[in-house]
């Protein structure tokens, strides 16, 4: 899968669960840029996710995304490089103040990083480099470690799967 294919597949909300098997819903909440190949402005979007791990309720993220590509005179390669930071909005916050049982769960991934990059000499082929910054508050940290490893070596997969 080319550099430029993986990053349409992350972005695209209605594909989400072909690589996240947990997902039970993506929606784009906000576009602010869509131009994906304009190395100056890139895609910039807020979307809201909902994830069913097992054992648990419902985890949903509200997430700002901001994709630009890899500008190859800085030595980077050809590939882009996604940022995606956690987001709450007021209206949620509050609800979580009120402190009701909530049927939904607001964990947090607080960032991630995913570069995609070209390898020169493979047509079609890239590499990903992927880092996130996770918080769980509800998983105890033996039992996040595992499911965190898990969760990571199916994400690879689903996406081998795909290409």
């Amino acid at each position: 899968m080319s550099a430029t294919n993986l990053i349409e597949l992350l972005l695209d909300s209605e594909r989400a669960n072909e690589y996240n098997k947990m997902s039970v819903g993506r929606s784009d909440e906000l576009v602010l840029a869509n131009e994906l190949e304009n190395e100056h402005v890139g895609v910039i979007k807020v979307v809201r996710s909902k994830s069913k791990p097992p054992l648990l309720r419902i985890l949903e993220f509200v997430t700002l995304m901001h994709v630009r590509k890899l500008r190859s005179e800085d030595g980077a390669g050809k590939g882009y490089v996604m940022v995606s930071r956690d987001v709450t909005r007021p209206a949620d916050a509050e609800e979580e103040k009120k402190g009701d049982s909530p049927s939904v769960i607001r964990s947090e991934i607080l960032m991630n990083v995913t570069i995609a990059r070209e390898i020169e000499g493979y047509e079609g082929r890239c590499e990903m480099i992927n880092v996130n910054h996770v918080k769980s508050p509800m998983v105890p940290l033996m039992i996040g470690k595992k499911i965190g490893i898990a969760g990571a070596f199916n994400f690879i997969n689903d996406i081998r799967s795909l290409c």
